[in-house]
Formats: C-alpha cells, structure tokens, sequence
C-alpha cells in the first residue's frame, strides 16, 4: 500500500436533496474545507473514487450540470433516468420562462422606441435645422406619401434612401414622387464646394449655379449658367445649355 493511501479519505458534498455536489481527495495536507462534507471512504486510493471499485475522477455532473449521483442512508447511488430527466425538464423550463421575459422586455423596450419614433416623425418638420444637420437626422423624417398628403414648402421628407425639401405646397399623389416632380421637391445633398477638386454629386433635380462644378457617371461638368430652377436631366443633356464638360 502506497504511504499515501493510508491517509487519504474520500468526502463529498450534497445538497438539501442529497444529490451529490463535489467529491474530492483529501490527502495529508488537505486543500478544502471538510465541514459538512460526508466520508465516503476512508482508506480510498490517491485518486478520489465514487465507488470503491469505480474509475478515479468520475463524472459527478451531466453536461447540463446535472447532478449524477445521490446519498442517501449513507450509501451514493445512482440516479435514475427520471430523476435527471425531472432536473433537466426543470431547467429547461426555467430557461423558457427566462427568454420569455427577455422577449417581453425586448418588446416592450422596441414599442417605447417605435413610439418615440413616431413623436419625433411627427414634430421634425417643426424645427429649424440647417441642410447637413438635416442629412444627419435624414432617417427621422417621414417617408414621402402619394396619398393625398398636404406638403408646406419647407418641409422634408425621405425617399429612395434620399431626403427632399418642399419648393411649393401641394397635396401629394401618385405620380407627384419627388424624384419625379422637380418644381415641386429638391434633393438635399451633403456640403461640396463645388470646385474642380470638390464636385457637387449630381443625380437630377437639382437647381444648377452658374461656376461650380458637378459630377456625374464619373465626368465632371461646369455650370455657366444658372438654371433658376431644379432640373432632372442627366447633365450630358445640358452640355451647351447649362454646362460644360471640364
């Protein structure tokens, strides 16, 4: 018998319904605390064993962290298939009852937001903000309507992932996108000079000013002459019109 053997005792720990918690060796200079651990094995191996004959360093856990085994009237057994189908049914349910309150606060959480949405939709229009304050809140400002909408001048609306200011009041209809209607909508664009080195992106209906630059389909092109108004043809329509190819 190897001197150790002697000493070492094999302990466990359970809880309030006897399922076996931790097992361990406790060799001559033990690690843990053995207060009310249970000794299953005084003169056991090196090595903590569940069972006399059993392999060292069982499993005591499922890979659920289900507890394998129980004490009870000083004996450790099994337990059966329905005792840790009982655990496992148990955590389950504790995990649905978890997701569902986690979905019930995500929904909530998502309602308040879609509220909120809605309010600041509804007053956006009422502040005065300037074009690249505007383009920064551009997804707060209602999408553009066809039905029957009164739109004041002024007022900016999203469409086609772009935003639009108002020229002229009208009620809306199909037909009337502000793609489409350059006398009654203008695109919003982000800040450009306007120089050779800065182009202003054109993509129609959008006023022109006589000496800047614009670009499109790659090409850059200059204004000589101001068009007083949005227009919505490509600007190799205007070459001699309106512009010129730089």
């Amino acid at each position: 018998m190897d001197e150790f053997d002697f000493y070492n005792r094999h302990y466990i720990t359970v809880d309030d319904r006897g399922q076996i918690t931790d097992g361990w060796s406790d060799g001559p200079h033990p690690e843990k605390d053995t207060e009310g651990a249970a000794c299953i094995n005084d003169k056991g191996g090196y090595q903590f064993r569940l069972f006399p004959d059993g392999e060292e360093n069982p499993d005591l856990w499922d890979m659920d962290g289900i507890p394998l085994y129980k004490y009870e009237g000083g004996q450790v057994l099994e337990r059966t298939p329905e005792e840790i189908g009982a655990d496992r049914a148990a955590i389950e349910q504790r995990q649905a009852d978890e997701q569902a309150k986690m979905d019930a606060i995500k929904a909530r959480r998502e309602a308040v937001e879609e509220v909120q949405a809605m309010l600041v939709t509804a007053q956006i229009n009422t502040l005065a903000v300037d074009d690249a304050t505007a383009l920064r809140w551009k997804m707060l400002y209602p999408e553009w309507s066809p039905d029957g909408v009164e739109y004041r001048a002024g007022e900016k609306v999203q469409r086609g992932d772009k935003l639009y200011r108002c020229l002229s009041p009208h009620v809306s209809q199909a037909g009337w996108a502000p793609e489409l209607a350059a006398s009654l909508w203008t695109e919003i664009n982000e800040s450009h000079a306007g120089t050779v080195d800065d182009p202003i992106p054109y993509s129609g209906n959008m006023a022109l000013e006589a000496g800047k630059y614009y670009s499109q389909d790659g090409v850059k092109y200059r204004c000589t002459r101001d068009t007083g108004n949005p227009v919505y043809n490509a600007l190799a329509e205007l070459v001699g019109l309106y512009v010129e190819v730089a």
